[in-house]
């Protein structure tokens, strides 16, 4: 993003609020880089894909993205103007001279002899505000449906997620419902699910799942990063699992009913280890009349 507004002369996304802004650079729309004056084709290719949306298109490290350094020019390398700059005064036509007391004359400032070297530092110094960018968005935790016990950190590019009052009669859910790694918030009235799945939508999509009393979970049931919803009949034992979210308006595809055999028990969201997916565990519900974990 900085190497983009430093070369563009403007930020890749914008709007009139911060949330207009984490939208616009959530679809990743924007003036591609190689339609800029003065940015050569090499150096847009490695921006560009250094900005990719999906991390699995970036630069798999930092080492590779630092190497590109030999493979640019910083010779070809032209800054936009910055804005609100002052002109330089206007040479003297050849051949006049200006007579008169000399001016002060100032100590002489320890200056590049040339301006090659200082178009050099400019695109080091870009070049390394990516390769930190890389190390720090490499160890993501990709929050649910990934069961590798990381735990983010407070690089994580995830915005803060502070959970609304539960509405009355309502309950929130949390889940990664898109898959970028960063959970968000469904809300639940009676057998019917209100989800965001895509910030461009209006409004949000509206599923009716189940039953009122069947227990509605989220959670990665297919190793996919997408969380799902899951269901619990405690009156009947059985767990339903949802593979994918479909438009909005139109049903979700129910998997086959899976009889678990534990009635009146307590649902919750487990990694299955070794997988990177998440299950549905039943806690202290009833079998055949007994108790079971």
């Amino acid at each position: 993003m900085v190497c983009y507004e430093a070369l563009a002369g403007s930020p890749p996304y914008t709007g009139d609020s911060p949330l207009a802004v984490v939208r616009a650079a959530d679809r990743g729309s924007h003036v591609p880089l190689g339609t800029v004056a003065g940015v050569t084709p090499a150096l847009a290719e490695v921006v560009q894909r250094a900005m990719a949306r999906d991390p699995s298109d970036r630069y798999p490290g930092a080492g590779e993205l630092a190497r590109l350094r030999g493979a640019l020019d910083p010779g070809d390398v032209v800054l936009p103007p910055v804005a609100g700059a002052h002109p330089a005064p206007p040479r003297a036509a050849p051949g006049t001279r200006t007579f008169g007391p000399p001016p002060p004359r100032p100590a002489p400032p320890p200056a590049p002899s040339s301006r090659r070297p200082t178009r050099v530092l400019v695109l080091g110094a870009l070049v390394a505000v990516l390769a930190v960018a890389a190390l720090v968005a490499g160890p993501v935790r990709r929050g649910l449906g990934v069961g590798d016990g990381a735990v983010p950190t407070t690089a994580s590019p995830c915005p803060s997620l502070v959970p609304a009052p539960e509405p009355p009669g309502a309950a929130l859910l949390e889940g990664d419902v898109d898959g970028d790694g960063c959970p968000s918030f469904a809300v639940r009235r009676g057998d019917v699910l209100e989800v965001v799945i895509d910030p461009a939508e209006a409004q949000p999509r509206r599923y009716q799942l189940g039953r009122a009393d069947d227990h509605l979970l989220l959670g990665d049931w297919d190793c996919d990063g997408v969380g799902t919803p899951g269901l619990y009949r405690p009156s009947t034992g059985e767990v339903f699992y949802f593979f994918e979210w479909s438009r909005d308006g139109a049903p979700l595809v129910q998997a086959e009913a899976i009889d678990a055999g534990r009635r009146g028990a307590t649902p919750s969201v487990s990694d299955n280890e070794g997988s990177g997916c998440q299950e549905i565990v039943l806690r202290s519900g009833q079998v055949g009349g007994g108790e079971a974990g």
